[in-house]
């Protein structure tokens, strides 16, 4: 809890990632969303050295755990539909 603070995931050497959200679908969402942004990460060092992108709203926003109620709305829907359709 001490090192989640005021984020929406943190990960823990040896044992994944923790997450929350304003509701069961947004911590969905954000766990989905942080592995496969892990797995994009892993892939591009595999290529060698990656440096970020130079923050624009949309990622500073989404980083600090401000995620749109429509865009986790959305996303769900897909997942929903993936998953469970």
């Amino acid at each position: 809890a001490n090192a989640l603070g005021n984020l929406w995931a943190v990960l823990c050497r040896g044992h994944g990632s923790v997450n929350v959200g304003r509701s069961i679908e947004e911590a969905c969402v954000i766990a989905v969303i942080l592995e496969k942004t892990a797995k994009m990460i892993l892939m591009a060092r595999t290529c060698g050295q990656i440096s970020p992108l130079q923050e624009n709203g949309g990622s500073k926003n989404f980083a600090k755990g401000r995620i749109s109620k429509h865009a986790v709305e959305s996303f769900w829907g897909c997942l929903f539909d993936k998953h469970c359709a």
